[in-house]
């Protein structure tokens, strides 16, 4: 049926297909299977069903094996709910309004992931157990993992984060620490704010270059390793005053030249593939101006929803995490330590969970510095040149403004062309796992592409 087909990841499935292969466990009277949207932005595959003998209902782990040998991997629901019976209404119909919310099921250990790199662990491990998060202290096996399950996480984190770890490791270390320590991805809440944060330094393709948005984080970056392939090096570029607040670039041309040098250092002789997100792509166009003008290649940049020339143009969404905090008509004006201001950023990144709430109230601040600071230099930068090449652009279409611009205006401060494609997001919500699923894989596909020849046409459902 038309109404039963969804799009997940980036993926159209049939939830009707889904439910029926579900109702074929043996353990399994009835299931449907839903799309829900319990976080903005996280669309996720749930699935309801009735036990055939309710003394004995299937586990979690049971389900996803079950469907992972039938249907590929994006048709496997992150959830599973156990119910009497399926609510339904009086045409016999399933009634999605009674179905509950899955079980948040909480990290058993209380401690949430602490670097970007924890936090695609602590992914992995609860989408291959089912289960909405897992701590970092969490044992895999006591969560309801087994053989089978372990070895489909260590291939899933083979794909999203180049490693090959042995099964003897997750008998070893079966925590998310103790896989990082063991695979030397173990690291200090302040290594992870370093400038240069590498996400993923295997493979021997050119590196991927994320540069941050205005909050000066990159972690939000991490969710594009599982689509983007191993042997692709990915690299995020942080602000420095997330260390040391009192050292941050004056101009978007000085932090530039900072991040050109240091990009230099990482990878010398190109090519250069660079990406940015809002501020971000303003910066990251300004290093591929200063690259090229060093006589390197740039073969791919790609820009998520920034515009030159033009004032912000979007509306600030006040669910996204601190961005509600600052005043855009007081861009300066930033919560100093101790203050309620400040308190209540700290409740809002504690809420939200992931790695963001290992942040004390000094990272915090310097984040809102941060976000200040670059509000401020963005909105002074012109493009002094014109870039050789082309631009990939991504547009946020939701909460735009009746004014907004459109990727055709990067038009003239390149000689390529722009190559746009139009997500279904805000703009601070383009880091959300669905986004980010989209983009990543135009931007695999893009990299590759490249690296057989050169892009005569945009991919599939671009615009020019």
């Amino acid at each position: 049926r038309a109404d039963d087909q969804v799009k997940i990841r980036g993926f159209r499935v049939e939830l009707g297909e889904i439910g029926s292969v579900l109702a074929t466990h043996p353990q399994v009277a009835r299931a449907a299977v839903i799309v829900r949207e319990d976080r903005p932005g996280d669309r996720r595959l749930a699935a309801y069903l009735v036990a055939a003998d309710p003394t004995d209902p299937p586990t979690p782990g049971d389900l996803r094996d079950h469907l992972a040998r039938l249907l590929p991997e994006h048709m496997v629901p992150a959830a599973f709910t156990v119910l009497d019976a399926l609510p339904l209404r009086g045409n016999g119909k399933l009634n999605r309004d009674l179905l509950p919310a899955p079980e948040q099921v909480g990290p058993v250990s209380g401690r949430g992931p602490r670097t970007p790199r924890e936090e695609v662990l602590c992914e992995l491990f609860a989408e291959t157990l089912g289960l909405a998060s897992v701590g970092i202290d969490d044992d895999f096996f006591a969560l309801g993992g087994h053989s089978l399950l372990a070895a489909r996480l260590l291939s899933r984190i083979r794909r999203t984060l180049g490693l090959e770890l042995a099964m003897s490791t997750i008998f070893e270390k079966p925590t998310v620490a103790g896989l990082a320590e063991r695979a030397g991805l173990a690291a200090t809440q302040d290594s992870s704010l370093e400038t240069m944060l590498p996400l993923r330094t295997g493979g021997d393709r050119p590196p991927l270059f994320c540069i941050h948005p205005g909050g000066g984080l990159s972690w939000a970056y991490a969710g594009l390793l599982r689509h983007l392939p191993t042997d692709v090096p990915v690299y995020g570029v942080q602000a420095r005053g997330l260390l040391r607040p009192d050292d941050m670039p004056p101009t978007v041309e000085e932090m530039a030249a900072d991040y050109t040098a240091r990009i230099r250092q990482v990878h010398p002789r190109g090519p250069y593939r660079l990406l940015g997100w809002s501020f971000g792509g303003l910066v990251a166009f300004e290093v591929a101006l200063r690259l090229q003008a060093q006589g390197a290649t740039v073969d791919l940049l790609t820009l998520m929803d920034c515009f030159p020339d033009v004032p912000i143009h979007y509306r600030i969404d006040s669910r996204q995490m601190l961005a509600s905090l600052l005043d855009p008509t007081r861009p300066h004006d930033v919560p100093q330590e101790g203050s309620e201001n400040l308190a209540r950023a700290v409740e809002m990144v504690r809420d939200n969970g992931g790695a963001l709430a290992a942040l004390n109230e000094t990272r915090i601040q310097a984040i809102l510095q941060a976000m200040a600071h670059n509000r401020a230099i963005g909105r002074d930068y012109r493009p002094a040149s014109t870039l050789t090449g082309d631009i990939l652009f991504f547009l946020a279409t939701e909460g735009r403004m009746p004014d907004a611009p459109m990727p055709e205006v990067w038009g003239k401060h390149v000689t390529g062309e722009v190559v746009w494609h139009a997500v279904a997001a805000t703009h601070l919500g383009m880091g959300a796992p669905e986004p980010l699923t989209q983009i990543g894989q135009i931007v695999a596909d893009t990299m590759a592409a490249r690296d057989t020849g050169p892009v005569v046409s945009a991919p599939d459902g671009g615009n020019k």
